[in-house]
C-alpha cells in the first residue's frame, strides 16, 4: 500500500518467516508457510530480487519442514538460479537434496564465503544436510 516502505515490509516478512521456521514447531512453521503464500501469491512485488529469493528459500523449506517435499520441490524448480550467488545456488541444491551439488558450491565457497560456520549450525535450511558423514 505504501511504496516507500515496501523494502522495510518485505525484510520483516523475510525475518518473520524465518523466525517461525526457526521455532521448528510446525504450527508456527504453518504460519510461516501461509505468509509466504501470500506473499508470493497476492503481492507479488518485492523490493528486490535478494528479497524475493529469501522469501522463495523460505516458503520452500517450510513446506519442507511440513513434510511436503513436492510442493517445496516446484516452488525451487519453479525458478531460474543459475544466474544467482553461490549461497542461493547452496540453498537450493539443499532443498532439492542434490547434496553433491551442494557440497560442491560449499567447498567452492570455502570459509570466508556468504555462509558461515555458524550458518550452517543455526540455519534451519540446513538441518538434515549437516547431519550427513559426508559433510562433517
Amino acid at each position: 500500500m505504501q511504496p516507500e516502505t515496501r523494502k522495510e515490509a518485505d525484510e520483516s516478512l523475510a525475518e518473520i518467516s524465518y523466525q517461525l521456521i526457526y521455532e521448528d514447531e510446525e504450527k508456527r512453521i504453518e504460519i510461516a508457510a501461509n505468509l509466504l503464500d501470500f506473499g508470493a501469491n497476492t503481492l507479488k512485488k518485492f523490493s528486490s530480487e535478494h528479497l524475493r529469493r529469501r522469501w522463495i528459500i523460505n516458503r520452500a523449506q517450510a513446506y519442507k519442514w511440513l513434510g511436503k517435499d513436492d510442493v517445496a520441490r516446484k516452488i525451487i524448480q519453479a525458478e531460474d538460479w543459475t544466474a544467482t550467488s553461490d549461497d542461493f545456488k547452496l540453498a537450493e541444491a539443499v532443498i532439492l537434496e542434490n547434496y553433491k551439488d551442494a557440497d560442491e558450491i560449499m567447498l567452492k565457497m570455502g570459509k570466508n564465503g556468504p555462509v558461515t560456520t555458524q550458518s550452517y549450525r543455526e540455519w534451519p535450511l540446513f538441518k538434515r544436510y549437516v547431519e550427513r558423514p559426508e559433510f562433517k
